[in-house]
């Protein structure tokens, strides 16, 4: 999720508050012996829990509207539970304002009127977990790009002469906030270094700092113009430029290849067919020298990601996609230590959802494999700091 104001959240508070003013000056006839009956303890947890909601619409930019995606039906039907809360008020606010009246069904349906806004403030939260990235596996909303289906197609990886890793780098110039985080989850899913700067006040210095292999630029940028960008990048380096832009008229595309840029992809489209024309560019750019490998070496250990394996020496053993996807991680980053918050979420982010129980298993089974293959210290546990190789 991310912090930001929510305008969505702010019209949702309106349509909640609203009705509920007017009702303090129109209550039903007898309410109040209705009222004295109410468990305190439930009135005390029904205050806290619309003080968090309330906040929680509010702080984070996630439940605003972005890219209509299939699952913005979800928000849609919250949206109309909403609406059908107010028609419940106006019919109420139009009767004679009796008990009756207060608790009498919406539209031939039995439902108390207070079941509507709850609904749809838990549509909305969900709409909002599916948009920020946490279920979305691709921009284009088709497909797990955590699974072994979108690993990089010509290889993210080359290794030097020492045997030391070396991953192709993508900077992601791109201005919506949500898009942003799905290419920079989708790439480092398909094992790129990705960076995303949210700034783009001075992007020819952002690339020489991060010297990227690749850069995906948009053309609609606030303030510049990915045309003009690519013009600037291009006095200075040679470095690939793929445009990934909303834009679909052919002068564009023309416009974008004279500039420099090396293709030209529009939105949306689809993951597999993005990381192809990545990698056909890379492979381009370096002469073929990019090779095809998912192997990663510490202490001896060999992860094998296409293989899904876990050798030393003559020994081998097979892994579970989980089992991979947390190997991978700290193979990742070698001497660090990743907590198991970041874990478990990074396993969310690849459609793996486990708790931390499931966790403290996953490790256990890792741990076995990992003796089993003749290897007594791999995996280094420090107690409230997480994990390391």
């Amino acid at each position: 999720m991310n912090l930001g104001f929510s305008y969505i959240g702010l019209l949702y508070l309106l349509m909640l508050f609203i009705p509920n003013l007017f009702w303090t000056k129109h209550q039903p006839t007898g309410y109040e012996k209705y009222a004295v009956r109410e468990n305190r303890i439930l009135g005390l947890f029904e205050r806290v829990g619309e003080v968090l909601v309330c906040t929680v619409v509010l702080i984070f930019s996630d439940f605003n509207i972005g890219r209509i995606r299939p699952w913005s039906l979800v928000l849609a039907g919250s949206f109309l539970l909403m609406v059908l809360y107010e028609i419940y008020w106006i019919r109420y606010f139009r009767s004679e304002k009796r008990m009756e009246d207060f608790y009498s069904s919406l539209l031939g349906i039995p439902v108390a009127g207070a079941t509507l806004p709850v609904a749809a403030f838990l549509l909305l939260n969900l709409e909002a977990c599916m948009y920020s990235g946490k279920w979305i596996r691709s921009v284009s909303g088709g497909g797990d790009t955590g699974s072994r289906a979108y690993r990089n197609p010509c290889g993210a990886f080359e290794r030097d002469q020492k045997g030391v890793r070396m991953t192709a780098k993508i900077l992601i110039i791109e201005d919506e906030a949500v898009i942003r985080r799905e290419l920079q989850i989708l790439l480092e899913n398909a094992m790129y270094e990705a960076a995303a700067p949210a700034d783009f006040g001075d992007v020819p210095g952002q690339v020489r700092a991060f010297a990227p292999d690749l850069i995906l630029l948009d053309v609609n940028l606030p303030g510049c113009s990915g045309f003009d960008l690519c013009t600037q990048i291009r006095a200075e380096t040679n470095v690939p430029v793929i445009f990934l832009t909303s834009r679909t008229d052919s002068m564009d595309e023309v416009n974008g290849i004279l500039k420099g840029g090396d293709d030209y992809i529009t939105k949306p489209y689809q993951a597999p067919v993005l990381l192809a024309r990545i990698g056909a560019v890379l492979k381009r750019a370096n002469g073929g020298r990019i090779k095809e490998t998912t192997q990663f070496f510490h202490k001896g250990v060999k992860l094998d990601i296409a293989g899904c394996t876990l050798a030393h020496g003559e020994e081998q053993r097979d892994l579970t996609k989980a089992e991979m996807k947390i190997l991978y991680q700290l193979f990742r980053h070698p001497g660090e230590y990743i907590s198991r918050m970041d874990l478990i979420e990074y396993l969310w982010e690849n459609k793996i959802f486990i708790d931390d129980n499931t966790l403290s298993v996953h490790m256990t089974r890792i741990r076995e494999k990992v003796k089993a293959i003749g290897v007594s210290e791999l995996i280094v546990t420090k107690r409230g700091i997480g994990y390391r190789v």
